[in-house]
């Protein structure tokens, strides 16, 4: 990357200052952290900041989960540092974990209707939705999303009203239960294309911390104070002309790879809203710089890479981890033994696969047409070998 466009963190920034705090504490991945603190500006802000995109107002709300292998990755670690910041300070804006459909609309309609919502696994909250005393939860939160005037409710012959909501989400999961329990009409119906997806991998974790050391009471202190005045904060949003340029000319390049997808998983459904998220986290990000809610370029630069690694997530989420029809299953079977050592003969493939000769070169063309794979032909003496490499997407 060229020096001009290199992105560059203040010191006094706000998602530095609770890296800073956190780090030490717990050995997570550094990218739960910085999307716990994005969450944790989120949720202060509120409906206290906004940006006009044509008739709506846009509030900064962010949905995301976390998704990495097992416990030792420390995902319900990292929520809870966000969680207890915003509970001691703004205890108003922890919303109920666990509920009836009932519970929340009365908490909604009588207590709060504005804060963060923490599962600590997010597959347990989709199979508890799929019990008859919570259907229709899921397109209700999808409703509330765009953060309406007001959302009423008839549920059981009462009736609720949840005025000026604004609802966050952080979430975690492991990838296998996560992708046990989503049913196709999860994506197609719109739900979990709301949220922003993290995938820690064996490269992300950090040093084992065996004996986590107590929180720094003055970084505490210090990010304290910032908290309260980001709580401050209130206006309409604007962009820089810099900030404009960049992601407009990011937004063509972004919407015209849409136009190239194939959305037989539904991949499309979830890059569409990443436009708008590029312009949340922005604002985000430029509070978290010095505290102003005009976004200049640095921080757009910032949300922008942010938002491509999201993109890589959810693509290799949706190409090569979930699959609803029969056909995506078999190609599903088929990179999971490529990957494996990334590369592989097709003769071991073959075998492997337990497959018809005629049924693994056709599945292992399309593969090769939607370049998920490479085939190479290898010389070895007097012959030749096919060999088929796993296409890692930048």
């Amino acid at each position: 990357m060229r020096e001009k466009n290199k992105i560059k963190i203040s010191k006094d920034d706000i998602i530095k200052s609770y890296l800073d705090y956190a780090l030490p504490t717990t050995d997570a991945p550094k990218i739960f952290h910085q999307v716990s603190a994005m969450v944790m500006l989120s949720t202060i802000l509120g409906r206290k900041v906004y940006f006009i995109y044509g008739t709506q107002n846009i509030f900064v709300n962010m949905w995301v989960i976390l998704i990495a292998p097992s416990s030792t990755y420390r995902k319900s670690t990292s929520i809870n540092i966000s969680k207890n910041l915003i509970r001691d300070n703004f205890k108003n804006l922890i919303l109920p974990d666990e509920f009836s459909q009932e519970a929340l609309m009365e908490y909604m309609d009588k207590e709060s209707s504005k804060g963060l919502i923490v599962w600590s696994e997010f597959g347990s909250f989709l199979k508890a939705t799929q019990k008859q005393y919570m259907v229709g939860i899921k397109e209700f939160f999808a409703d509330l999303y765009d953060c309406p005037e007001s959302k009423k409710r008839l549920l059981k012959g009462s009736k609720y009203e949840v005025k000026k909501p604004f609802i966050n989400i952080l979430t975690a999961t492991t990838l296998d239960w996560f992708v046990r329990s989503i049913q196709e009409s999860d994506i197609r119906g719109g739900f979990l294309t709301r949220f922003i997806y993290i995938i820690a991998k064996e490269k992300d974790k950090r040093k084992l911390i065996a004996f986590p050391p107590y929180a720094d009471r003055e970084k505490y202190k210090r990010l304290k104070d910032k908290l309260i005045k980001v709580s401050q904060i209130k206006g309409v949003a604007n962009f820089s002309p810099k900030a404009k340029d960049l992601y407009k000319k990011w937004l063509i390049n972004h919407e015209s790879s849409l136009e190239k997808l194939d959305n037989s998983t539904g991949v499309s459904s979830f890059f569409a809203r990443l436009g708008v998220y590029c312009l949340k986290l922005s604002i985000i990000f430029q509070i978290s710089s010095n505290y102003k809610i005009e976004v200049k370029l640095n921080a757009m630069r910032r949300a922008i890479s942010f938002i491509e690694k999201v993109k890589y997530n959810i693509y290799t989420l949706l190409k090569e981890e979930i699959t609803f029809s029969r056909e995506e299953r078999i190609k599903k079977k088929i990179l999971d033994l490529i990957k494996r050592d990334r590369s592989i003969d097709r003769s071991k493939l073959l075998q492997k696969s337990g497959m018809k000769s005629s049924t693994l070169d056709s599945y292992l063309t399309t593969l090769v047409e939607e370049e998920r794979i490479e085939e190479v032909i290898e010389p070895i003496g007097y012959r030749n070998r096919v060999r088929y490499y796993y296409k890692f997407i930048n």
